[in-house]
């Protein structure tokens, strides 16, 4: 629903809107997002060698299936405002939302006295609050040079609201032999994709006379206070949701020159560095370190490093820990292109069109992976903004010729 204010008799006196339509919208949607045939009812390979040398092809049950399954239901709102100024020379959108999703499609854990594996249920809600905005000019307009500028920018709010009374579900292990446990959750009152991690504050420079830790290991917070530090002690740790995201187009032309800048960021979200990990210390498959830095650990005469002493026989290094979560904000100049073309009346037969670009061009981030846009966990709310070995946006470069006869 909608109403053009700016068609009102009470306002065709005003010179301030060229357009202004204030908006409302409410709808219900559904979602059935999971891979095909996870709904099934499967069963699962299983050797055994029953004492001998020979191992029997056998089954066990993999996947139950849920004869309730449905899928999630989502609620949206929506209000908003389009304005016009300058004869709609700058025009700027305004939206307000609030979507509340409920029955949503997670995989429970089956304890291992019952069978072990998991589940697709439906259980719980989870509520995304946010504003957006965007603003787009014509900046310049002159008889040889143009430039065209639009801005866009989202704010997220999100929040898981309940589980059906349980108290959390898991998310991974991404990558079994080197992660050994949970490392993200989904937690009524965290935000999906939160990080559950244990807290690592460094390394110890005294020793520990509680903890019975030496100067030279990894400094852990022992969060249940039970004197020991293990995955008892995880906690949220931040989530792979962004604060915001952004994005800044620009189409600049001068006589038969033309250019395109176009620059993407996020800000505020976590990734979790498995790939920096598993470089950085040896640990489970992982046998050796490659990770140039960690080569500064500590030792009597380097006790500032921020590396643990590796030959330490009291210390403890987890993975699992806070150590290894990074800064995932980022801006990235995503497109940038040169265009010449050369009119027909100069070479007599066609307009000819040059084009040259680069893609991923300059990215400016904290992260210390490959990239801050990869993810090993698709496109899974719950489970994504972990770098397990991701593979990296490509540079890319393009050049292109157009003929229009």
């Amino acid at each position: 629903m909608g109403w053009r204010v700016t068609q009102e008799e009470f306002m065709k006196t005003q010179d301030l809107f060229s357009n202004l339509k204030i908006r409302g919208s409410w709808g219900k949607t559904g979602n059935q997002g999971i891979a095909p045939y996870s709904t099934l009812g499967l069963m699962t390979g299983q050797q055994y060698s029953y004492g001998t040398g020979t191992a029997y092809q056998g089954y066990t049950r993999g996947n139950p299936l849920n004869e309730n399954l449905k899928w999630e239901t989502t609620d949206q709102w929506d209000v908003g405002a389009d304005l016009g100024f300058l004869n709609n020379r700058i025009n700027v959108t305004m939206d307000y939302f609030h979507k509340n999703t409920t029955g949503l499609l997670l995989q429970q854990l089956i304890a291992d006295y019952d069978g072990g594996g998991t589940q697709w249920v439906n259980n719980g809600s989870v509520l995304n609050t946010g504003f957006e905005f965007s603003v787009g000019a014509l900046a310049v307009k002159s008889k040889d040079f143009a430039w065209n500028t639009s801005f866009n920018m989202t704010f997220y709010n999100n929040n898981v609201e309940s589980l059906g009374g349980q108290q959390l579900f898991y998310s991974g292990p991404p990558a079994n032999g080197v992660i050994n446990t949970w490392i993200q959750v989904v937690k009524p009152g965290s935000p999906m994709g939160s990080f559950y991690l244990i807290p690592w504050e460094g390394v110890y420079s005294e020793p520990d006379a509680k903890l019975g830790f030496q100067p030279g290991d990894n400094k852990y917070v022992d969060v249940n206070g039970n004197g020991s530090i293990g995955y008892e002690d995880r906690v949220v740790s931040g989530s792979a949701i962004p604060t915001f995201v952004y994005g800044w187009n620009n189409d600049l032309s001068y006589k038969n020159w033309s250019m395109n800048i176009f620059i993407q960021g996020s800000q505020g979200n976590k990734i979790f560095n498995a790939t920096y990990a598993m470089a950085a210390q040896a640990t489970s498959d992982v046998k050796y370190p490659t990770l140039a830095a960690s080569a500064n650990y500590w030792t009597s005469s380097n006790p500032g490093s921020e590396w643990a002493d590796p030959a330490s026989t009291t210390g403890r290094s987890y993975i699992e820990s806070t150590q290894y979560l990074q800064d995932g904000s980022y801006l990235r100049f995503k497109n940038i292109s040169l265009s010449y073309t050369l009119p027909r009346k100069a070479i007599g037969f066609a307009d000819i069109r040059f084009t040259v670009s680069v893609q991923n061009a300059i990215t400016f981030t904290k992260y210390k992976g490959y990239d801050p846009e990869a993810d090993s966990m698709g496109n899974n709310d719950a489970s994504a903004g972990v770098d397990n070995g991701a593979y990296p946006n490509p540079h890319g470069f393009t050049i292109g010729l157009n003929a229009k006869f």
